[in-house]
């Protein structure tokens, strides 16, 4: 796989070179300050900073992003891709590694802002193995993706996708080994290093938008999701999604050699973002989960539930400034008896600039509160971050 991937994003170069291409790059700089002893600290080992190359045009392109995180220069995603014309429909293969989420998440108003201070989790069992975001169909793993896009006498677009991803799909598999008598090698088995990803979607910006995904990264794991989204015409300023997903857990006892327990778990996802007017906007996503957590740990008695809420409200102050407040809450820790063992609460508050057209600033002060349980004597801990993001763009 690794060959075909460098054959893609040699050949998305060398014609992106040869042939009028868009070229864009992007920088994101993200800082924190966090509270210590009563006092606000720079945290120099959250720090990231990210930057993104884009190299396109209509029949290839080529995509490079790397983070540097505590002083060491990382990949954080590289990929390219080649779009053919058929006779019915389109054909794109796509290889690298990278993440690829179709379902609409509803994050219009996030920005720059992610996970805590907006998005805390992915679509998909929040606290599963197998089922956790289970829309990325490359799960960010190395990849390769062949797609399929119809859409010839059709309201709107049909869109399938399949693949194989890097992954130890079969560990059970006999190892070579070394006879002791005749040294001779017994050969292993087939290994397989890559799971596979299917997903089949219809788009109709008006009516309807639907996402079907499957993916096998480990024999005997699997997981299904389904995500709808109603058309923009159905309900005017309302976007929404809800979807659910299941997975078929199973662990491999190598000591055994054996599939030991098993288990299934699930997640319900419902967001939305209501447009008030121009100005004003309120966005909320909630997720009720049950998962395993740890891989090694799989039965039908050991799965927690995690309800996540969330709830956002943006305004527009002027043409470049938009404020907004954003509170999320945590309840996990629900074993079968449903009983809970504490919370987590984030309260964020959050101003963006946009300086230009190509460079914004944006801050907030995030205070989380943990081991929040009222049945407790326990004093709940607070922490105070203040995240300040830097980007611009060209």
């Amino acid at each position: 796989m690794k060959r075909i991937v460098s054959t893609v994003l040699a050949g998305a170069t060398l014609v992106g070179s040869a042939l009028a291409a868009d070229i864009s790059f992007s920088y994101t700089g993200s800082n924190f300050f966090k509270s210590s002893g009563g006092s606000l600290k720079y945290d120099n080992d959250a720090r990231t900073d990210c930057m993104a190359l884009t190299i396109k045009n209509d029949i290839c392109g080529v995509v490079l992003d790397f983070d540097i995180s505590k002083g060491e220069l990382k990949e954080d995603a590289y990929y390219g891709w080649l779009n053919f014309g058929l006779p019915m429909g389109k054909l794109k293969i796509t290889a690298g590694s990278w993440s690829e989420r179709r379902a609409n998440r509803v994050n219009k108003d996030a920005g720059k802002l992610k996970d805590e201070d907006f998005e805390l989790n992915k679509l998909g069992v929040i606290n599963g193995t197998t089922g956790k975001d289970s829309n990325n169909v490359t799960s960010g793993n190395l990849s390769m993706l062949a797609e399929y896009d119809y859409d010839e006498g059709l309201p709107g677009n049909i869109i399938v996708r399949a693949g194989l991803t890097k992954s130890s799909w079969n560990p059970d598999v006999t190892p070579a080994s070394t006879k002791t008598n005749s040294q001779d090698v017994a050969d292993s088995g087939h290994i397989m290093n890559s799971g596979f990803a299917f997903e089949a979607a219809y788009h109709d910006e008006n009516l309807l938008d639907f996402t079907f995904t499957f993916k096998s990264l480990t024999k005997h794991n699997n997981s299904f999701a389904a995500f709808i989204s109603p058309g923009e015409k159905l309900v005017e300023g309302l976007d929404l999604t809800f979807g659910y997903t299941i997975a078929a857990v199973q662990a491999y006892d190598s000591t055994a050699k054996d599939w030991d327990k098993w288990g299934w778990e699930w997640g319900f996802d419902l967001r939305a973002r209501y447009e008030v007017s121009e100005k004003l906007s309120f966005t909320t996503m909630h997720n009720l989960s049950s998962g395993f957590n740890d891989k090694n740990n799989v039965d039908g008695d050991t799965n927690t539930w995690v309800l996540w809420n969330m709830v956002n409200g943006t305004y527009k102050i002027a043409d470049n400034l938009n404020a907004g407040l954003t509170l999320q809450s945590v309840i996990d820790g629900f074993d079968k008896n449903h009983s809970c063992s504490g919370a987590k609460l984030i309260a964020s508050p959050y101003l963006a600039v946009q300086a230009t057209e190509r460079v914004s600033v944006t801050t907030s002060v995030r205070a989380t509160w943990t081991d929040v349980n009222p049945k407790s004597d326990a004093d709940a801990t607070l922490d105070v971050t203040i995240p300040v993001i830097f980007a611009f763009s060209f």
